[in-house]
């Protein structure tokens, strides 16, 4: 891996690293006096911070095929290939709820009216079942690192370590925007990977 091969994905890790806690930060700010009507207000208006929502999930995506890629052709890991992809896959998932998005957009203000309870049901579950899920794979994925450190460069374990810990804060739930700091950091590290040159790993 030459330094200017991954730049990309470097520039996308970092990227994500920027927006996430932007995005989130103003989307908690809106819901503080109230959950249920800022819900309603995302969903009926579609507007940058959708924008903002899409470019964090085809970005991570992009971050995490690459990621896959490297592990694959240069340091031969394949242990984290089926997690990997469904991360991906959550990450699709996650992408598609912009489908109601666009189903309440499209919809009179009578007939959101009539599926209020069908949409903030939706929203919820969006948001607390896809923490716990992002949660559970990161778990997943940071531990397997770790049990393979001595496979893996230095900088991939601090990774790992990191994905372990945010992890288990996404699954707390309770601990959850903590991630905030956690997610763009463990990206700043993938970016930092992507430019560097091969480090050689001893396996003892």
């Amino acid at each position: 891996m030459q330094n200017n091969d991954y730049l990309f994905p470097s520039i996308a890790a970092l990227s994500v690293a920027m927006i996430f806690p932007i995005y989130w930060v103003n989307q908690v700010s809106l819901g503080v006096a109230s959950l249920e009507p800022s819900l309603m207000e995302n969903f009926i208006t579609l507007g940058f911070l959708d924008v903002m929502f899409l470019a964090i999930g085809l970005l991570s995506i992009y971050v995490y095929l690459k990621l896959r890629k490297i592990f694959n052709d240069q340091l031969n890991f394949k242990n984290v290939d089926v997690l990997l992809m469904l991360l991906i896959g959550a990450h699709v998932l996650h992408i598609a709820t912009l489908g109601l998005d666009l189903t309440a957009a499209s919809l009179s203000m009578q007939g959101v009216h009539e599926n209020r309870e069908l949409f903030i049901g939706a929203g919820l579950t969006i948001v607390f079942g896809g923490t716990i899920l992002f949660g559970l794979f990161d778990l997943l994925i940071g531990a397997v690192l770790l049990k393979h450190a001595n496979e893996l460069p230095t900088l991939i374990k601090i990774f790992a370590l990191i994905t372990l810990i945010q992890g288990v804060l996404g699954i707390s739930i309770v601990f959850s925007p903590v991630t905030l700091v956690s997610f763009p950091l463990s990206l700043i590290i993938l970016s930092i990977y992507f430019l560097n040159k091969p480090e050689s790993v001893e396996v003892v």
